[in-house]
């Protein structure tokens, strides 16, 4: 039943946010190098202090110049675009139901605060942040999931949760959340419709 769902829950990375869209460049490549590191993952979850220090520690681990992986990072922030149709629905949704919207993302700290600075009508949108960088966990961990349900005191059944990754949207399934793996904004249109729209 469309009107039993309270909460949606958004991933934030190429559901929200768009990054570095043209085709593959080196940048990319880089980056998608980077963000596979195991140090990633811990500057994600806020055990790297900063930005430059995950940057000298993994040149260090890789064989790279730190600026060059701090660069192609620059470029990213740089490259962000909104998904303005989502933004527009949820607007919408907004106006039609009472229900609350989060974000949950693995982003470090510097990340968020950024797109919060640089976006701040767009990030408005949300009840709530859920960022790795502060929460110090990040997806798929399902202890994520459980410390984030507890913040948004609402039964898990009652949730909507939205990320283009399978993985993390299985890990919301193991939660009790109601998973939706992003596709495109018509596939998502349908499905959040269904649940949050009365007939």
């Amino acid at each position: 039943m469309a009107h039993q769902h309270k909460v949606l829950v958004l991933d934030l990375g190429d559901v929200v946010f768009d990054w570095l869209t043209e085709p593959i460049s080196e940048t990319k490549q880089l980056l998608r190098h980077v963000m596979k590191s195991p140090l990633y993952y811990q500057y994600e979850c806020g055990l790297i202090p900063t930005e430059r220090d995950f940057c000298e520690s993994l040149g260090s681990q890789q064989g790279l110049a730190p600026s060059t992986i701090q660069d192609a990072l620059k470029a990213a922030r740089r490259s962000v675009e909104v998904n303005t149709a989502l933004l527009g629905f949820l607007d919408e949704l907004r106006q039609k139901t009472s229900l609350s919207i989060y974000a949950m993302s693995n982003v470090p700290k510097f990340d968020i605060d950024y797109l919060h600075y640089t976006f701040p009508h767009q990030m408005a949108v949300f009840d709530g942040v859920f960022a790795s960088g502060y929460m110090g966990l990040r997806k798929p961990d399902v202890e994520f999931y459980k410390v984030v349900n507890e913040e948004l005191r609402c039964p898990p059944e009652l949730v909507v949760f939205v990320d283009d990754k399978e993985h993390n949207v299985d890990s919301a399934r193991l939660m009790g959340w109601y998973g939706v793996q992003y596709q495109d904004m018509e596939q998502l249109r349908s499905q959040l419709s269904s649940f949050f729209m009365p007939n």
